[in-house]
């Protein structure tokens, strides 16, 4: 299981979500921000679940649920085309722009030895630096990603970061942390597996909807009509006092 933390650390904007995945498929837990009254900011947003989404990377198609359970009923039924995203692309995916590594060294994580690298991406302003003593300048958006590489760890379909994968053959990224260094804020992206064993009743989950989605009845609709017909106000995990 995975947990995607987002926002900017050290203040009352920070969110995570949880994502599951076995073999070819992954479930995703979808909140929605929640703004505290005016006069209450320093409570902080809130962000309750409101909806399940499984998805199966190898066909791309993906139904969304009410509940965690092995007996919740498909709500809307889908299928994602290569540039649009739940809430994390973790399929074979080659972005538009160019993508420049940086090796860090290794470091641990718990008793894991791993390799950190940076990534940076190639766009928008210029930006001049210094690595390893090497002067370099590249078009940046002011975007900082440190990937993190574990070695010798079994393959499979899920893909934190696919390009990376192909610099480290044998390896898999089990960690990436994002920074947005722009407006002077550290708007940061945490996603990082966080256990690799799934319990008996998220097992009987994964076992379940992936037969749903191969048994569905639920008539097929775009991507952008679940926002409406699976969307926090449909939802009834979603408290209705707003």
């Amino acid at each position: 299981m995975n947990e995607i933390s987002k926002g900017i650390f050290d203040t009352i904007y920070l969110k995570s979500s949880k994502i599951w995945f076995l073999d070819s498929m992954v479930i995703y837990e979808l909140k929605v921000v929640e703004q505290p009254p005016d006069g209450q900011e320093q409570v902080g947003y809130t962000y309750p679940v409101f909806k399940y989404t499984f998805h199966d990377l190898r066909t791309m198609r993906c139904q969304d649920y009410f509940s965690f359970t092995d007996t919740a009923s498909v709500q809307c039924n889908y299928q994602l085309t290569n540039t649009e995203t739940v809430l994390y692309r973790f399929w074979k995916y080659e972005p538009p722009f160019e993508e420049m590594y940086f090796d860090l060294g290794d470091t641990m994580i718990g008793n894991r030895k791993v390799k950190m690298i940076e990534k940076r991406k190639a766009i928008f302003s210029i930006d001049n630096y210094n690595i390893a003593g090497k002067d370099y300048t590249e078009h940046n958006n002011g975007y900082r990603e440190i990937l993190y590489i574990e070695c010798g760890v079994p393959d499979n379909i899920f893909h934190i970061n696919y390009k990376a994968e192909q610099r480290y053959p044998n390896c898999k990224v089990v960690r990436r942390d994002g920074c947005d260094l722009q407006n002077n804020s550290r708007r940061c992206t945490e996603n990082m597996i966080i256990t690799s064993k799934l319990t008996e009743n998220e097992r009987a989950v994964f076992k379940q909807w992936s037969e749903n989605a191969r048994t569905t009845k639920v008539p097929a609709i775009k991507y952008t009509e679940s926002f409406q017909r699976c969307g926090p106000e449909q939802s009834p995990l979603y408290p209705k006092d707003f």
